[in-house]
Parts: structure tokens; C-alpha cells; sequence
């Protein structure tokens, strides 16, 4: 009893300084928080009632299920007191609620503990949001697995909906499937991960985060136009060789350092000759590295290539890492605040830092050829980040181990892609397999691995795809590569 007289006291004295008679006005260490009905406050431990306002809270549960739609300007707001706040007799925690926005009052994320403890054949997230614009910051999220309960698969939380930010949180505990997944555009600013296998949405933009790979592949699959990780760290585990993911996607990775145990570090466990990912600035140990350095054509290292911009720039002096080319979409949605920076950018260099293309596919990405069958068109196309269509000033094509005499080719221009009509000229012998590649002076790339089935097929063959191009008639010829800025 005199514990919980006490810890009224200091939360009184150094927490909640009611500055009105009314009590919606809270001073909470040193900050003024104004308590209405888009503004809730929740303690971790019950007070008295008497004390508190309308809009107080001492439960989670009670606060969520209160809640009512934002706006992106005026959110709905719940403030977190430091403590720990256990969902364990919650049996199912789901909020509809667009412009839903959760904040720990405190700069470090540990002292704000939002949890569950996990059970056998439990298949609930710790939270289910569904609405747009949700936003979590300066919070813990844990799951907690009772002693001999193993095997258990968990997302930690489900958001259903676009616009999704998490700053300054930590995401601790089984997680075997992504921990926040669902979401359309999702930002994670300066989070702290730890990773068992399948941990990570493959769709988001991290930055400046930890990752502490546990588990085997952190990624299970990366759809679309892919993953990206600027200025992000990983401690790696375990395993001699790590995969970034188990199915092949576009991964980017810029200015990301991976340390520990570890001789090597690939994209994916699962691709074949067409995946294409992107770094620059990476190292493993502190020291220079290329992932898939014995299959070169599957890494594309960005450095000096105009690509590079899509990515970061520097202006004032300083890095700034373009998550608004990234996110901003056709609504201008702006979770890093940088539409100031990169105006002031595109003005000082008198071009454009946003809407630069970011993914380019070749489709179909694998084809069966046989001679007499008609043509396979490939057909390249760039794309924004929101899977928008874009232009390249520049597409070319190349054809893997001086390949060329096994196929017949045209390419015919449009305005819209770039087409390469290609026909098999194999008769007989084994089969042999191709990777026509895409590529671009800007420094996107795609490609397609072609299966050419002779008229008598005697052998099946592995697929060779590492990088050995040259030109097709004059047809590409690369640029040199200068970075602008």
C-alpha cells in the first residue's frame, strides 16, 4: 500500500501537473499535453479516478476502444506514461481507426512496453489495426513465449492500410512472420529489430535501423517493386553465409553495415538468373563489400550512377536520404519532412530529386523457346517506387556468354517500353539456357531467362547466368558512369 501511495505521489509531482481546474491541460516531464477527445492519456498503473480527467485512461484496451478517426493534420493521438501495458486478457485487439497515432512519453523506447505473452496454437497479433495513417513512436512492442511453448509462428502486429510510420520504436520477441505486415507504404525510422527468420515486411523503406538476425532468412519474400534499407545496420548470427531473404525481389541496400561471425552475405536463397538488386556503400566488418560477388550480374552497385539520386544526395553539406522520392506517391505523403530540403534541392542543381524511377521489369521474367515458334516479345518497363510506369531515356539489351547464334532478334522502339522480339535458332544438341538482360545508362536493369528447347532434346542443363555481355549490333552500348552530384 505504501508503494502504490507513493508512486501516486512522484506520478503527481514529476508526471501530471493538472494546469487547469478542469484537468485537460497535463505537464508531463517539463512538456504540456492537451487532453481532449482526439488527445487521450494512459497511465500504466491505476490512479485516482478523482485525480483524472475525461480522456484518462490506466488501460490499453479501454483507451483503443474509445478511439476515433483522425486526420492526417489532427491524429488520434493516445499518450503512453512510461510502464508496461499487458494485453494478455485481451482476446482479440483490433482498432479501426484511420489517423491512428500511439507515442510513448519518453525519448527511450524501453521504458514504453506495449506486451503479450504468446501461447500454443495462438494465431492473434498483438495488434490489428485497420485504417490508414497509422503511426507508432518512442514504444516496445513484445511478444512473450511461456517456457517449453516452441514452434510458435507470430506476426507481431497487422496493419491494414496505407501510410504506416514506426520511429524510435523496438519490435523484441518471436516473430516468424513480418511484425507489422499488411501495410502499403510503410516507413520505419531509427527501429530496433530482433530478427528471427521471415521478421521483415518486404515492401518497406528502414532507415537508420538495427537489425539482430537471430533466425535464418529475415525476409520471406519481396514483392513488387522491393525492400530498401538506408544507412541500417545488421548484427549477423549463426550462420557462416546469410541470405537477406528466402524468395528472390528487389533488395537496396545503401550505406548498411553488417557485422559479426559471418564469411558472406547474398541476396536471396531461392532466385535464378533475371533478380536484380542494388547497394552502394556497403560493408561487412567496416570494410568494402559486394553481395553475390561470384554471380556479378545479379548486384548492381549504384556508385556514380545517376540511380544513386532515387536513393540519397547531398545538399548543404549533408546526406539526405530521398524517402520522399520513395513515398510521396501521387498524394505527396511526407513521413521524414523533406518536401523543404529537397525543394531547396531541385532548385540548387535545377533538376528534379522525386519522381525518379526506382525498378525496371522484364517480362515474361522466364520463357520456353523452340525453333518455328513464334516470337517472345520482352518487354521492358521502368517504374516508380508506387509501381507507376516511368521513362528512361535510354534502354539497351545484352545477351549472357556471347550467346547471341542461339537466337534471332529485332527491337522494335515504343514510345511507351522497349520491346526485344526474340526468336530460338536451336536445332539439336542440348538445351540452352540464356539471360537477356535490359539495361540502362541511368542504372536500372532487368531480365529474362530463356529456355531454348531444340527440335530433339537431349539434355537438361543449369542455367548459367553470370555477367559476361557485350553488345548487340551497336544495339547498347554503356555510358560512361558519372555521378551528377
Amino acid at each position: 500500500m505504501r508503494k502504490k501511495i507513493l508512486w501516486l505521489i512522484l506520478t503527481l509531482i514529476f508526471y501530471v501537473i493538472p494546469l487547469t481546474g478542469y484537468a485537460a491541460l497535463y505537464k508531463v516531464n517539463g512538456d504540456e499535453i492537451k487532453v481532449d477527445s482526439l488527445n487521450f492519456l494512459l497511465f500504466s498503473q491505476m490512479v485516482d479516478n478523482d485525480t483524472l480527467g475525461e480522456f484518462c485512461f490506466y488501460s490499453l484496451k479501454e483507451a483503443l476502444s474509445s478511439v476515433r478517426d483522425g486526420s492526417e493534420t489532427s491524429p488520434m493521438t493516445i499518450y503512453l506514461l512510461p510502464g508496461i501495458y499487458s494485453l494478455d486478457d485481451t482476446p482479440e485487439t483490433t482498432i479501426c481507426c484511420n489517423w491512428l497515432k500511439l507515442t510513448g512519453v519518453t525519448d527511450s523506447p524501453e521504458q514504453v512496453v506495449v506486451t503479450r505473452t504468446i501461447k500454443k496454437n495462438e494465431d492473434k497479433p498483438l495488434l490489428k489495426v485497420e485504417g490508414v495513417g497509422f503511426e507508432a513512436s518512442n514504444i516496445t512492442f513484445r511478444t512473450v513465449v511461456k517456457q517449453n511453448e516452441n514452434n510458435i509462428k507470430k506476426k507481431l502486429l497487422s496493419v491494414n492500410g496505407d501510410k504506416g510510420l514506426f520511429r524510435n520504436c523496438h519490435f523484441q520477441g518471436i516473430m516468424s512472420e513480418s511484425p507489422v505486415n499488411e501495410g502499403m507504404r510503410m516507413l520505419y525510422d531509427n527501429c530496433f529489430f530482433e530478427c528471427t527468420e521471415f521478421s521483415l515486411n518486404g515492401f518497406s523503406v528502414y532507415m537508420n535501423c538495427s537489425f539482430n538476425l537471430l533466425g535464418e532468412e529475415p525476409l520471406f519474400n519481396v514483392p513488387g517493386t522491393g525492400v530498401v534499407f538506408l544507412n541500417c545496420d545488421f548484427t549477423l548470427q549463426k550462420a557462416k553465409k546469410k541470405y537477406l531473404a528466402l524468395n528472390g525481389g528487389q533488395i537496396v541496400l545503401v550505406d548498411c553495415n553488417f557485422s559479426g561471425n559471418c564469411e558472406s552475405v547474398e541476396w536471396a536463397k531461392n532466385s535464378h538468373g533475371s533478380l536484380r538488386c542494388y547497394q552502394s556503400g556497403v560493408t561487412l566488418n567496416n570494410k568494402p563489400y559486394i553481395l553475390n560477388s561470384n554471380d556479378s550480374s545479379m548486384t548492381i552497385e549504384m556508385e556514380g550512377m545517376p540511380l544513386l539520386n532515387a536513393y540519397k544526395y547531398m545538399y548543404g553539406g549533408n546526406t539526405i536520404y530521398n524517402v520522399f522520392n520513395l513515398l510521396s506517391d501521387n498524394d505527396g505523403w511526407d513521413p521524414a519532412e523533406q518536401i523543404g530540403v529537397i525543394t531547396a534541392a531541385n532548385n540548387f542543381y535545377g533538376k528534379e530529386f522525386s519522381g525518379l524511377p526506382v525498378y525496371m521489369n522484364v517480362s515474361p521474367d522466364r520463357a520456353e523457346l523452340r525453333k518455328g515458334d513464334a516470337p517472345i516479345n520482352l518487354v521492358a518497363k521502368p517504374f516508380l517506387r508506387n509501381g507507376t510506369i516511368s521513362n528512361l531515356d535510354f534502354i539497351g539489351w545484352s545477351i549472357s556468354n556471347n550467346q547471341e547464334q542461339f537466337i534471332e532478334f529485332k527491337v522494335p522502339v515504343t514510345e511507351q517500353c522497349h520491346i526485344f522480339a526474340v526468336q530460338s535458332r536451336v536445332e539439336s544438341g542440348n538445351r540452352e539456357s540464356i539471360v537477356v538482360s535490359a539495361v540502362s545508362d541511368y542504372g536500372l536493369e532487368s531480365a529474362s531467362v530463356l529456355d531454348l528447347i531444340p527440335l530433339i532434346d537431349n539434355l537438361k542443363i543449369i542455367p548459367d547466368t553470370k555477367k559476361e555481355r557485350r553488345g548487340l549490333f551497336g544495339i547498347f552500348k554503356m555510358r560512361d558512369k558519372k555521378r551528377d552530384i
